[in-house]
C-alpha cells in the first residue's frame, strides 16, 4: 500500500478531502468577509507572463490566462483572520504536514510575507498559469498548505510532472492539498462562475 509520503516523493503533492469540518469553514470565511469588506486585500493582476511559467509550458498546451485573484496576506493574517492563523501555526497540523514530507516543517513568520496569504477569487477569468510557487526563503525545502473554506466554483487545481502528466484535483469545502513550492508545477484554471476561498499558507 502506497504511503502518503510514497505519493508526495512521486506525485509533488498530497491531498486530504475532508480536512477542515464544514463549520470551522464557515467561521474562518466570515472572518475573511470581515477583512474583505474593510479592503484589507491587495489584486494580484500582472500584465506579463510568470517567466517559470514561459520556459516550462513548452510541454503543456498554452492557457492564456496569468495570475489574478485578490488577496489577503502577512499581518492581516494573523490580525483579522485569528482563526487562520491560530490553523497556521498549529502544532498537531504541523506535525502532520512533517510526517507526509519526511522533514520538520516550520511556519513562516507573518510580517509582510505572502508565504501566508489567503487568495479570493471572485471575477470571471480569476486564476493562475503553470508556475512554480516563490519563497523568501530561496534555499532548502519550502511547502505550500493550501486549504479550501469557501467554494461554490468551477476552479480545479492542475498538477503536472514528467511522470504522469497532468492531474487534476477538484476543489471542495475543507479540501486540503500540500505541494512543494520550487517543484510542484502547478496552475489554478479560470474562474466561470461561483467563487472561492482558499488559505495558502
Amino acid at each position: 500500500m502506497e504511503t502518503p509520503s510514497h505519493f508526495f516523493q512521486d506525485h509533488t503533492y498530497w491531498k486530504w478531502d475532508y480536512f477542515l469540518d464544514e463549520d470551522t469553514c464557515k467561521q474562518m470565511t466570515s472572518q475573511v468577509v470581515d477583512a474583505y469588506n474593510k479592503k484589507k486585500y491587495y489584486n494580484t493582476n500582472p500584465k506579463w507572463f510568470d517567466s517559470i511559467a514561459q520556459i516550462n509550458t513548452k510541454h503543456i498546451e498554452k492557457q492564456g490566462y496569468t495570475k489574478q485573484y485578490k488577496a489577503i496576506y502577512g499581518e492581516y493574517v494573523k490580525d483579522l483572520t485569528p482563526l487562520i492563523y491560530e490553523y497556521y501555526v498549529n502544532p498537531s497540523v504541523i506535525q502532520l504536514l512533517s510526517s507526509v514530507t519526511k522533514c520538520p516543517m516550520y511556519p513562516v513568520p507573518a510580517y509582510k510575507t505572502v508565504d501566508q496569504a489567503i487568495q479570493i477569487y471572485t471575477e470571471p477569468g480569476d486564476g493562475a498559469n503553470w508556475h512554480h510557487d516563490r519563497s523568501i526563503f530561496g534555499k532548502g525545502r519550502c511547502f505550500t498548505f493550501l486549504t479550501v473554506i469557501h467554494n461554490s466554483s468551477d476552479q480545479r487545481l492542475t498538477v503536472w510532472t514528467d511522470k504522469y502528466g497532468i492531474e487534476e484535483i477538484k476543489w471542495s469545502v475543507g479540501k486540503a492539498v500540500l505541494i512543494e513550492k520550487f517543484k510542484t508545477f502547478h496552475s489554478v484554471t479560470p474562474l466561470t462562475t461561483g467563487q472561492r476561498i482558499l488559505l495558502t499558507l
